[in-house]
């Protein structure tokens, strides 16, 4: 990533990457400098800060799909709390995007990462970002690392691999790599704070009994954190604290689209036993769905606590309506155009009125591919149709709501 090959990427930014390689088969330097093309236009909205520099390099294309993007790894920063002058443990470093948001908050970092080439990229991303005064790139084994070091740091931060042999999917964190529950005690000898990334689809109270076990009596599991997108929940963060006795709090972040600031949720501040009182939707009300990330704390009861008018649509029926707005409510925000019981008219006259809608289905007969299929209707567009259940007898009902 000379200045010369700099100048190539911005020169060929619009260019089509298979017809570049095409003309330059054969040609190694040019081919990575393809590469960096692809990779800015995958990562581009993920990314802002860490492209604004030419020199930021990706080692792999696969690289710009696996990083977190500098939304979650701001949200991380704040979970983690580095401070000037903090020294960082990252283990799992990859391309570096949790690291240098540590080092962005003063903190002094040592990165780990088990692949040479990763870790020359993360070393020369550091310097082009201006961070390589506070960051430190280490190519090892990082249970290796963590069994033989004797370094003190002030927290730890770990994001084990969730794929094994073949692209296989892992999701048991003790099937992860490195394997945390071995390391958990010899990590929490070296920091007081540990925060480990996991899969999304793990049970928060299984990941916390497994973490909690790990620990030995060193500690505990504090925090339990959902981590997400308006889109999807993305992962679940575990904090870890040497000498903490404590039962863990639960929260759910969203990171919201052109906001710095995401949405919080923590349902141990409202009242869980808040009843959740079935309700029949009707046209004109607002309509509310949770984030993906508040979903995955099943924190019902402390959603209806929100506000009083804030009704469940059935107790497995993860929509919520009101008669009149709720401010700052966790999730999407709509207004009921029209609802129908299911049946083969109404999906006619629906399909008629809005030819192009998102189609979602919660607690219903079958899926939302299937029901967009009966539909007939190409998905897109600002409305969104819901099938559901709905009310205390569970009547079979489709909801169309637009945002407002």
């Amino acid at each position: 990533m000379d200045p010369e090959m700099q100048r190539w990427i911005e020169l060929h930014a619009a260019d089509d990457p298979v017809k570049l390689r095409l003309r330059y088969h054969g040609d190694d330097d040019i081919a990575f400098a393809i590469t960096q093309i692809e990779c800015r236009r995958k990562a581009g909205n993920r990314f802002p800060a860490a492209l604004a520099s030419p020199g930021f390099m990706f080692p792999t294309g696969l690289s710009a799909e696996q990083a977190t993007s500098e939304a979650l790894a701001r949200i991380h920063a704040g979970i983690a709390g580095y401070r000037p002058g903090a020294r960082h443990l990252d283990l799992t470093c990859g391309l570096g995007m949790d690291a240098f948001e540590a080092a962005r908050h003063g903190a002094l970092v040592t990165a780990v990462d088990i692949t040479p080439e990763v870790v020359e990229a993360t070393r020369h991303n550091a310097k082009a970002l201006g961070l390589d005064d506070k960051f430190e790139a280490v190519c090892g084994d990082s249970t290796a690392l963590v069994t033989d070091t004797d370094i003190k740091c002030d927290t730890i931060f770990i994001d084990p691999a969730r794929r094994g042999e073949g692209g296989r999917r892992l999701t048991a964190i003790a099937e992860c790599s490195p394997d945390v529950t071995t390391i958990m005690p010899r990590m929490l000898e070296l920091a007081p704070k540990i925060v480990v990334k996991a899969s999304p689809m793990l049970d928060l109270t299984a990941l916390a009994s497994e973490l909690d076990a790990a620990c030995g009596g060193r500690g505990c599991v504090t925090r339990m954190i959902t981590v997400g997108t308006t889109r999807e929940c993305k992962e679940v963060i575990a904090v870890v604290e040497r000498g903490a006795a404590t039962h863990y709090q639960t929260e759910a972040i969203t990171a919201l689209p052109a906001c710095d600031t995401p949405s919080i949720f923590a349902p141990s501040r409202h009242c869980e036993a808040a009843p959740v009182l079935p309700g029949l939707p009707s046209a004109g009300e607002f309509l509310y769905e949770p984030y993906p990330a508040v979903m995955k704390t099943a924190a019902w009861g402390a959603l209806a606590a929100l506000a009083p008018e804030l009704r469940q649509l059935h107790p497995n029926t993860h929509l919520f309506t009101a008669d009149t707005e709720v401010k700052n409510f966790p999730g999407t925000a709509m207004r009921i155009e029209r609802v129908e019981p299911l049946s083969d008219k109404a999906l006619k006259a629906i399909a008629r009125e809005w030819p192009k809608i998102n189609v979602a289905t919660r607690n219903f007969i079958i899926s939302a591919p299937e029901l967009a299929k009966r539909l007939r209707i190409k998905e897109g567009g600002v409305a969104r149709l819901y099938g559901v259940r709905s009310g205390a007898a569970a009547t079979l009902a489709i909801i169309v709501a637009v945002p407002f």
